[in-house]
């Protein structure tokens, strides 16, 4: 169910970033969902080769940690620009920038749960 919030607000960024013509977002979003993808796809992999197995491919760790690290450096820089927008286009902004709090949020539980059930099946 935390997937198929995460994949709306991120199809949300990324419509909001394209409406609002904010070219880093249109990128990040993109690059995110492509992680996604990536994940989705190595998920698939594994469980067909090797049944549900915990060894972690350094692939699949890196875009653990990528896929996050592009929500929050977003979060980040449509901030740092926000700070720099005039005040009257400033509503209007909010509308791209929201969205990528969102994505955010739920990409940090989303890591925190991971990170839990791989500390819960290391502990069993």
């Amino acid at each position: 169910m935390l997937d198929v919030i995460f994949l709306g607000a991120l199809v949300m960024a990324i419509a909001r970033a394209v409406r609002g013509r904010f070219t880093w977002g249109i990128v990040a979003g993109l690059l995110r969902l492509l992680l996604v993808i990536a994940s989705v796809w190595m998920v698939g992999i594994r469980l067909l080769s090797s049944g549900m197995g915990l060894h972690q491919s350094p692939l699949s760790l890196l875009v653990f940690v990528a896929g996050p690290l592009v929500s929050f450096s977003m979060v980040f820089l449509t901030w740092r620009h926000k700070r720099s927008v005039p005040l009257l286009e400033e509503e209007a902004f909010d509308r791209v920038f929201m969205p990528w709090i969102a994505v955010a949020c739920v990409d940090a539980a989303s890591m925190c749960l991971g990170l839990f059930a791989v500390v819960l099946a290391a502990t069993a």
